[in-house]
């Protein structure tokens, strides 16, 4: 999203440019840069609205789930510790020097809210496609 609001404003950039340089008449300035400025704004309007989709379902999901909180508990520790392990993994197969299987807790929760972001995801580029 970010890479298409920038797209537009470099386009318009470019525009102004042509514009000064006399490449772009005024009335065909005003024109591409009116289309230009409403597709950057729906751009916007739409990165804005998708990021308040994923807040709410952030918050909604987050409430009375303790798996998150656990989970956020942690999200800047470098280093493993023994409780670290204890409240986020329920159990580590090891099948030989190379192969290792983590099985976390609640990791059925963690598949649920992922598809739950990759839904929004997929409806905000889905809005993006007919806006352009």
């Amino acid at each position: 999203m970010t890479a298409e609001i920038e797209r537009y404003k470099e386009l318009k950039a470019k525009l102004y440019r042509d514009f000064t340089d006399g490449i772009v008449g005024r009335e065909d300035f005003k024109e591409i840069n009116t289309g230009f400025t409403e597709k950057l704004n729906s751009a916007v309007a739409a990165q804005e609205q998708m990021l308040e989709k994923r807040e709410k379902l952030i918050s909604r999901e987050t409430e009375g789930q303790q798996w998150i909180e656990t989970f956020k508990k942690y999200r800047d520790v470098t280093e493993l510790d023994r409780s670290m392990v204890a409240s986020l993994i329920e159990c580590i197969v090891v099948y030989d020097s190379d192969t290792v299987e983590v099985h976390f807790r609640c990791e059925d929760e963690i598949e649920e809210m992922l598809e739950a972001a990759a839904s929004v995801s997929g409806e905000f580029a889905e809005r993006m496609e007919c806006a352009v």
